[in-house]
């Protein structure tokens, strides 16, 4: 359902799928790569007062 959710939202968004996650649990299979995205998003998208 993820990539129907996806393809509905008109916002800016980044898909972040980790292997073997199961539902809700890709910051504790891959923390790294969790954090690497959510940081790369908010600095694309945060206004410069927030960077």
């Amino acid at each position: 359902m993820v990539y129907r959710l996806y393809e509905a939202c008109p916002t800016e968004k980044e898909l972040l799928t980790v292997p073997r996650a199961g539902h809700g649990t890709a910051f504790q299979v891959d923390r790294t790569g969790y954090e690497a995205a959510l940081e790369s998003f908010m600095k694309k998208n945060l206004s410069p007062a927030f960077n």
